[in-house]
């Protein structure tokens, strides 16, 4: 990241995904690229047509209904345009990007390698393998670095237990290759950062393409209207409506 404002924008995107409960570097390091017009130079928006499109309830009951704040979309204030992560003005390998295409085998799992990308019931490698545990590490290491508030913590503690409800888990704490040493896994490719890392070190039996809505593709993400013409799409409005692919869904 070159420049003051990258650094800015580094930090402010790093302070995101430390308190957002529900986080992902997969949906939200774009999204917030987005929301601060890093690839454009325009930030993103917020006015009263897009509550009443989406929750009209809202200001009806909102007594400042007759004098609202955020009547109109706000002119845009031109800022300087920066590219501070690597591929949002083109994805030179979109092959590698988005993983496997169809489930790859390579033997039979002893059980399913949970990562944070992927608690909930309808992950791939999970449906795929009803029958055995999954397991989780808290990767000590990686969150040393991460520095994660409490509260997200607890929600990954907390969707865990929700899981095993229904399945076998077992959590652990530790480096993610010496915990899960010895152990033939079954596992979701995860379009994070360090994925590809850690899953080169363990005994992969079995890895599932990631659920995509869009898979990537070559083109300019330096904005959601750039991102939706080339997928074919018609954008919405004032940049209203992103995509949250990569969420993760409870239950």
């Amino acid at each position: 990241m070159d420049g003051p404002g990258g650094l800015g924008l580094a930090r402010g995107e790093r302070a995101l995904y430390r308190h957002l409960v529900d986080g992902s570097p997969a949906a939200n390091g774009v999204g917030w690229q987005w929301a601060v017009g890093a690839g454009t130079g325009k930030p993103y928006g917020f006015s009263r047509w897009q509550v009443e499109k989406r929750a009209p309830g809202l200001c009806a009951a909102c007594p400042l209904r007759r004098a609202c704040p955020v009547q109109d979309f706000p002119p845009a204030q031109a800022g300087p345009q920066v590219d501070p992560v690597p591929g949002l003005a083109a994805d030179p390998d979109p092959a590698t990007t988005g993983g496997p295409v169809v489930p790859e085998p390579d033997g039979e799992a002893d059980a399913v390698w949970l990562t944070a990308e992927s608690l909930a019931d309808a992950d791939p490698a999970l449906a795929a393998a009803p029958g055995l545990p999954a397991v989780f590490v808290f990767d000590e290491p990686l969150l040393r670095g991460l520095r994660l508030s409490g509260k997200r913590l607890v929600f990954l503690a907390e969707t865990l237990a929700e899981l095993s409800q229904r399945r076998e888990v077992e959590v652990y704490r530790g480096a993610v290759p010496e915990t899960l040493a010895g152990r033939r896994l079954a596992v979701t490719w995860a379009p994070v950062p360090g994925f590809r890392a850690r899953a080169a070190l363990l005994d992969v039996a079995v890895l599932h393409p990631w659920p995509w809505l869009r898979r990537p593709a070559g083109g300019s993400a330096r904005s959601f209207t750039a991102w939706v013409e080339h997928h074919g799409g018609s954008p919405t409005p004032h940049g209203g409506g992103r995509p949250r692919t990569g969420q993760r869904r409870r239950g």
